[in-house]
């Protein structure tokens, strides 16, 4: 038997339907590849959502502090570091970033870290500025990165702040 095919018979050929296949392929890794980029952004946004919102708060209170405070403690009039302390009424209050978290401590007591555990603090660099016949002002910067650090390119969430406040 010999089979005669028409151009009005229905169905579809082998190469038809592996053309199907391939296309569909492609559009669906083309889908994928757009997913997994939105999805690499939304976690970068995140991160840099929540170092701002901690970098935000740090330096709102070191702000508030420093609004009360009737003397720098450290660092001396003229003089730089990344230690802030400073007398608010009776009490010694403190600001030290180490190992990656920014304290603040009240009369040496033990301090307490001002950022949530997905933010670290790279920097607290502070600058005691004493103006002639003038009040004493302070110049302060923090620098906050997402923790942990990730090893995906363009994933680094960090955030700089500088501010300065006139003590009363």
């Amino acid at each position: 038997m010999h089979r005669v095919f028409s151009s009005h018979q229905k169905g579809s050929s082998l190469i038809e339907v592996l053309l199907y296949v391939a296309m569909l392929a492609l559009v669906g890794g083309a889908l994928f590849q757009v997913i997994s980029i939105l999805s690499q952004a939304e976690l970068k946004m995140e991160r840099l959502r929540t170092v701002r919102s901690d970098a935000a708060f740090v330096m709102e209170q070191i702000a508030a502090d420093a609004k009360h405070a009737s003397a720098i403690v450290l660092p001396s009039a003229g003089a730089g570091g990344n230690t802030l302390a400073l007398t608010v009424g009776a009490d010694t209050v403190s600001y030290a970033c180490t190992a990656n978290v920014l304290t603040k401590s009240t009369n040496g007591g033990v301090g307490v870290p001002l950022h949530s555990a997905r933010s670290a603090c790279t920097l607290l660099s502070v600058e005691h500025v004493d103006i002639a016949g003038g009040a004493d002002f302070l110049r302060y910067h923090v620098t906050m990165q997402a923790f942990p650090v990730l090893d995906i390119p363009g994933q680094d969430a960090a955030v700089s702040l500088t501010s300065s406040v006139q003590l009363r």
